[in-house]
């Protein structure tokens, strides 16, 4: 069973939206983005604006969160 983190960074891959995203990590029995984490909030905002991968990997870099793949997720 994949981890939040990859799930997230399928998400990322394939191209979906907020909705879908939740609606992924639901089904997989997964926490969902909260937007009060500021991280959360950061990979939401992405997800909403339709980011890419490395777009969301360079904001977090630059708010000096973890980055997609860092495993710090809370499940």
């Amino acid at each position: 069973q994949p981890s939040c983190e990859k799930l997230l960074q399928l998400a990322f891959g394939i191209g979906l939206d907020v909705e879908e995203t939740q609606r992924m990590l639901k089904t997989a029995q997964k926490s969902p983005l909260y937007p009060l984490i500021l991280r959360d909030a950061a990979i939401l905002r992405c997800l909403n604006d339709g980011c890419t991968f490395e777009e969301t990997q360079e904001l977090l870099c630059s708010m000096e969160l973890t980055p997609l793949g860092g495993e710090e997720r809370h499940e």
